[in-house]
């Protein structure tokens, strides 16, 4: 089974989406015309979506949403260890001063 890497050409992490997205729903044993009736999808779309055709996040987000695949989205895309709101604060908050110390020959 091919792996997703960053040494895949666009076009093949395009096609490999699409083979996995149409082999998930074959086993799952999901015709294409229920997944477009379930997904609110046109049929059309669907097949260009599995086709590795042309095709839209307006497309794939109900499929997924269909075939229970949405929260497969947390692993490609996890939440930022920080997220803006907490960078405001941060930057809020007043830098400290630091304490200078006096040379020797200041001192005396």
């Amino acid at each position: 089974m091919v792996q997703f890497s960053p040494y895949l050409s666009d076009l093949e992490i395009n096609k490999l989406i699409c083979e996995r997205i149409k082999a998930i729903r074959i086993a799952r044993r999901i015709t294409r015309k229920e997944l477009a009736e379930r997904s609110g999808v046109a049929p059309r779309s669907i097949a260009n979506l599995e086709d590795g055709k042309h095709f839209s996040s307006k497309t794939l987000i109900p499929v997924l949403r269909v075939m229970d695949l949405l929260e497969k989205l947390d692993h490609l895309l996890p939440e930022p260890p920080a997220t803006i709101k907490s960078l405001k604060e941060i930057k809020a908050i007043p830098p400290q001063k630091k304490r200078v110390r006096k040379s020797k020959a200041e001192n005396g």
